[in-house]
């Protein structure tokens, strides 16, 4: 029996109904703490049942292996795309990173097995991984990848980086009842991941999210703050906000944006509130609430002094960001005014920031932290926006702006990295960790495995990073690939500390001048650009006894 196998780069997509072009990619350098990722390829000649593969390696306790999925897009991407795609037709795609290091391998289709390195506490030197192919306890074909593990350790990418993260999908895929103990320690498995992909600031649910829906549509209820009102007089609880923020702190994460105070695209509603009034369980706030109704006014303002004072005495204050409505536009910009000089007038002085597109929004002062879309971001750089941030959705899909799109080529995807890093923004926001329900809320009894398009609402990956597993997430390839991204700025951030920030433009730059929209559409550029910027890190580098240590 015949078998081809061959390592590439964590940029290529293996599609089983196509010829495999990419070259070999057996080897790389890397910074101590950083996660490396690369792939084995495998083509069977005939049909091949239990091939699997077996690590060979002194690191091999910190390489884990699983083996590419394939899941259907029905809508790979809208209809006017510009063309910068692997393939535009609805067939399966390659994504979830399945745990196991076994196939069932048809005859003549390329499969792909994912590798990921831990190199964190590893000294530095170079490590050979082998990987065995072995079918009937026969060794029938071995690769071996080389990793050169330079004497730095990874710096912090210096971003604050959020991925909305749904509390209600996780719930309904386990089938668990929500904020249960159950339900929390799902979450924490869930934030182990999260954290561990270089994101950093978490969607805190004070109550339920005003987001994906139609005026008048539901989703499930999920508020961590209990609110009683008895008598007409508020009183808030605080303990599972404590819990869970105490959770997030424990696993690494670093900053909590809190959930809009207003509906989605525009401010004019309250959100979804539920209260305890003289005993009865009884939604206070919803679409029937103005945003600038008099009840929700004083809700407010005894609400946010009460969390202010909460998070003050934790000594959390500094870590919270908030939002007023998600994307606005100037057709409801004195809408959002007017919830803007609400929270003003309250008193409420926290930094405020919304993804949005129009610079008017900033210029008027309604927003102190403006979240641009890449799409729109040009103009607020030549304004020297400070304080800007990134975010791209469903609609950053033509002229090469990246994302995250199934179909689109893993450098588009991972390209947004060094955007940010040369763009100089603070951070980067998107709507999708694990957005599991269709278009709107309106189905929300979906298989993420089977429907990776939110029901023909977005093109297939725009909706999710993760897929439900057993007792947690199931990483995708799309997810390894923004870890790498956010990898990338943190390894100029250690070069810029070293020789300033004009040399690492112009390694960037050095093929071309790149921005959002602009960049070589060349895998081995990217991957150079890294190795260069690596290597520069490396000839910094003096000795100081047994520590290498920054010049």
């Amino acid at each position: 029996m015949k078998f081809e196998t061959r390592l590439i780069s964590p940029l290529e997509k293996v599609f089983p109904d196509e010829d495999l072009k990419a070259s070999c990619y057996d080897r790389t350098t890397a910074l101590i703490d950083e996660y490396v990722s690369f792939q084995l390829a495998v083509k069977a000649m005939e049909l091949t049942h239990n091939l699997k593969i077996e690590i060979n390696s002194e690191i091999k306790d910190r390489v884990e292996i699983g083996h590419v999925g394939l899941v259907p897009s029905n809508m790979p991407n809208y209809r006017d795309h510009d063309g910068y795609l692997l393939r535009t037709t609805p067939g399966l795609y390659p994504d979830p990173i399945l745990p196991g290091n076994k196939i069932h391998a048809v005859h003549e289709q390329w499969n792909s097995f994912w590798v990921y390195v831990n190199t964190k506490g590893l000294e530095k030197g170079k490590y050979e991984i082998g990987l065995d192919v072995v079918h009937e306890n026969k060794t029938v074909s071995t690769e071996v990848f080389t990793l050169d593990l330079l004497n730095v350790e990874m710096a912090d990418h210096g971003l604050k980086r959020t991925e909305w993260f749904y509390f209600d999908c996780i719930a309904d895929q386990h089938n668990v009842e929500m904020l249960s103990e159950e339900h929390f320690k799902l979450i924490e498995n869930y934030i182990e991941n999260y954290v561990e992909h270089e994101i950093n600031m978490i969607l805190t649910p004070l109550f339920s999210p005003a987001l994906e829906m139609h005026v008048g549509g539901d989703r499930p209820t999920v508020q961590l703050v209990r609110i009683m009102k008895d008598s007409g007089v508020y009183a808030f609880d605080f303990k599972l906000l404590d819990r869970f923020m105490t959770m997030c702190l424990e696993k690494g994460m670093k900053y909590f944006e809190m959930t809009h105070l207003f509906s989605q695209w525009g401010a004019e509603y309250a959100p979804k509130i539920y209260a305890d009034v003289d005993g009865v369980e009884t939604k206070i706030f919803g679409w029937h609430t103005r945003a600038d109704s008099d009840d929700y006014k004083e809700f407010l303002k005894a609400f946010l002094k009460s969390l202010q004072e909460f998070l003050q005495e934790k000594g959390w204050e500094e870590l919270c960001h908030f939002h007023i409505s998600d994307e606005p536009n100037t057709s409801n910009i004195e809408h959002y005014s007017v919830a803007r000089n609400i929270i003003k007038e309250i008193g409420f002085n926290a930094p405020v920031f919304d993804a949005l597109s129009d610079y008017d929004f900033y210029e008027r002062g309604l927003v102190d932290v403006p979240v641009a879309s890449t799409e729109h971001i040009p103009k607020f750089i030549e304004n020297n926006v400070e304080n800007l941030w990134a975010y791209y959705c469903c609609c950053e899909y033509k002229e090469g702006l990246s994302n995250r799109f199934m179909n689109m080529p893993g450098l588009r995807t991972r390209v947004i990295g060094l955007q940010l890093y040369k763009a100089g923004v603070k951070g980067f926001l998107h709507w999708g960790y694990n957005h599991w329900y269709g278009h709107k809320c309106l189905n929300m009894d979906i298989n993420p495995y089977l429907n990776t398009d939110a029901d023909r609402g977005f093109p297939s990956g725009d909706a999710f990073l993760v897929y439900p597993g057993k007792n947690g997430p199931v990483s995708s390839i799309r997810l390894k690939l923004l870890q790498q991204a956010f990898q990338d700025i943190a390894a100029c951030v250690a070069l810029e500390k070293l020789a300033g920030r004009e040399e690492v433009e112009a390694i960037i730059d050095e093929a071309m001048p790149i921005d959002f929209m602009h960049y070589p559409h060349d895998d081995q550029w990217l991957l150079s650009v890294r190795e260069k910027i690596n290597l520069a890190i490396s000839n910094y580098m003096v000795k100081d006894g047994s520590k290498s240590v920054l010049r």
